[in-house]
Protein backbone atom coordinates (compact mmCIF):
# COMPACT_ATOMS: atom_id res chain seq x y z
CA UNK A 1 0.00 0.00 0.00
CA UNK A 2 1.26 3.46 -0.91
CA UNK A 3 0.32 6.85 0.48
CA UNK A 4 -1.02 9.19 -2.17
CA UNK A 5 0.38 12.22 -0.31
CA UNK A 6 3.99 11.18 0.25
CA UNK A 7 6.42 8.30 -0.43
CA UNK A 8 5.30 6.17 2.53
CA UNK A 9 4.73 2.49 1.71
CA UNK A 10 3.61 -0.39 3.89
CA UNK A 11 2.40 -3.97 3.77
CA UNK A 12 -0.94 -3.67 5.59
CA UNK A 13 -3.83 -1.33 4.83
CA UNK A 14 -4.22 -0.71 8.57
CA UNK A 15 -0.70 0.73 8.63
CA UNK A 16 -1.52 3.03 5.72
CA UNK A 17 -4.67 4.27 7.45
CA UNK A 18 -2.71 4.95 10.65
CA UNK A 19 -0.07 6.78 8.65
CA UNK A 20 -2.61 8.98 6.86
CA UNK A 21 -4.34 9.94 10.12
CA UNK A 22 -1.06 10.55 11.91
CA UNK A 23 0.74 12.44 9.17
CA UNK A 24 -1.82 14.06 6.88
CA UNK A 25 -4.80 15.08 9.02
CA UNK A 26 -5.47 17.27 12.03
CA UNK A 27 -6.21 14.12 14.04
CA UNK A 28 -2.61 13.44 14.98
CA UNK A 29 -2.74 11.43 18.19
CA UNK A 30 0.49 11.59 20.13
CA UNK A 31 0.74 8.36 21.99
CA UNK A 32 4.46 7.52 21.95
CA UNK A 33 7.06 9.64 23.74
CA UNK A 34 10.81 9.33 23.78
CA UNK A 35 12.17 8.78 27.28
CA UNK A 36 15.42 10.57 26.37
CA UNK A 37 14.09 13.80 24.84
CA UNK A 38 10.89 15.70 23.98
CA UNK A 39 10.13 13.76 20.77
CA UNK A 40 6.54 12.54 20.45
CA UNK A 41 4.82 10.64 17.65
CA UNK A 42 1.77 8.62 16.74
CA UNK A 43 3.47 5.42 15.59
CA UNK A 44 5.75 3.13 17.55
CA UNK A 45 7.90 2.43 14.49
CA UNK A 46 8.63 6.16 14.20
CA UNK A 47 9.64 6.27 17.87
CA UNK A 48 11.93 3.27 17.40
CA UNK A 49 13.53 4.88 14.33
CA UNK A 50 13.94 8.15 16.25
CA UNK A 51 15.66 6.40 19.16
CA UNK A 52 18.07 4.57 16.85
CA UNK A 53 18.77 7.71 14.80
CA UNK A 54 19.17 10.20 17.65
CA UNK A 55 20.23 8.24 20.70
CA UNK A 56 22.40 5.37 19.42
CA UNK A 57 25.13 4.82 16.87
CA UNK A 58 23.27 1.78 15.52
CA UNK A 59 22.89 1.61 11.74
CA UNK A 60 21.52 -1.88 11.01
CA UNK A 61 21.55 -1.61 7.21
CA UNK A 62 24.82 -1.33 5.32
CA UNK A 63 25.72 -1.09 1.66
CA UNK A 64 27.71 -3.99 0.24
CA UNK A 65 29.41 -1.68 -2.28
CA UNK A 66 30.66 1.11 0.01
CA UNK A 67 30.76 2.10 3.68
CA UNK A 68 27.27 3.67 3.77
CA UNK A 69 25.12 2.63 6.76
CA UNK A 70 21.58 3.63 7.64
CA UNK A 71 18.60 3.02 9.88
CA UNK A 72 15.93 1.96 7.39
CA UNK A 73 15.98 -0.57 4.57
CA UNK A 74 14.18 2.04 2.42
CA UNK A 75 17.12 4.40 2.91
CA UNK A 76 19.56 1.69 1.83
CA UNK A 77 17.53 0.95 -1.30
CA UNK A 78 17.43 4.66 -2.17
CA UNK A 79 21.19 4.90 -1.60
CA UNK A 80 21.93 1.91 -3.86
CA UNK A 81 19.79 3.33 -6.67
CA UNK A 82 21.22 6.82 -6.27
CA UNK A 83 24.87 5.90 -5.92
CA UNK A 84 25.44 2.51 -7.56
CA UNK A 85 23.13 2.31 -10.57
CA UNK A 86 22.54 4.22 -13.80
CA UNK A 87 19.26 5.53 -12.37
CA UNK A 88 20.99 8.31 -10.50
CA UNK A 89 18.76 11.27 -9.64
CA UNK A 90 19.88 14.88 -9.28
CA UNK A 91 22.65 15.03 -6.71
CA UNK A 92 22.86 17.89 -4.22
CA UNK A 93 26.45 18.62 -3.21
CA UNK A 94 27.81 20.43 -0.20
CA UNK A 95 30.01 23.37 -1.18
CA UNK A 96 32.08 22.92 2.00
CA UNK A 97 32.94 19.20 1.88
CA UNK A 98 32.47 16.02 -0.18
CA UNK A 99 28.92 15.30 1.05
CA UNK A 100 26.43 14.45 -1.71
CA UNK A 101 22.79 13.48 -1.40
CA UNK A 102 19.66 13.00 -3.43
CA UNK A 103 17.41 15.17 -1.26
CA UNK A 104 17.79 18.91 -0.81
CA UNK A 105 16.39 18.62 2.73
CA UNK A 106 19.17 16.17 3.65
CA UNK A 107 21.81 18.54 2.31
CA UNK A 108 20.33 21.40 4.31
CA UNK A 109 20.31 19.23 7.45
CA UNK A 110 23.91 18.20 6.76
CA UNK A 111 25.00 21.83 6.45
CA UNK A 112 23.20 22.80 9.68
CA UNK A 113 24.62 19.85 11.61
CA UNK A 114 28.15 19.63 10.24
CA UNK A 115 29.02 23.20 9.33
CA UNK A 116 26.92 25.16 11.87
CA UNK A 117 25.57 27.50 9.21
CA UNK A 118 22.33 29.17 10.23
CA UNK A 119 21.36 30.43 6.78
CA UNK A 120 22.15 28.05 3.97
CA UNK A 121 22.60 28.89 0.35
CA UNK A 122 20.84 26.97 -2.37
CA UNK A 123 22.81 23.84 -3.20
CA UNK A 124 24.51 23.37 -6.50
CA UNK A 125 23.22 20.54 -8.69
CA UNK A 126 25.59 17.99 -10.15
CA UNK A 127 24.37 16.34 -13.31
CA UNK A 128 26.75 13.41 -12.86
Amino acid sequence: YSCSQCDYKCIQKRQLNQHIIAMHTDQRPIIFSCSQCDYKCAQKTHLNEHIIARHTDERPYSCSQCDYKCIQKRQLNQHIIAMHTDQRPIIFSCSQCDYKGVKKENLNRHIRNKHAVEHTRLPKNDSS
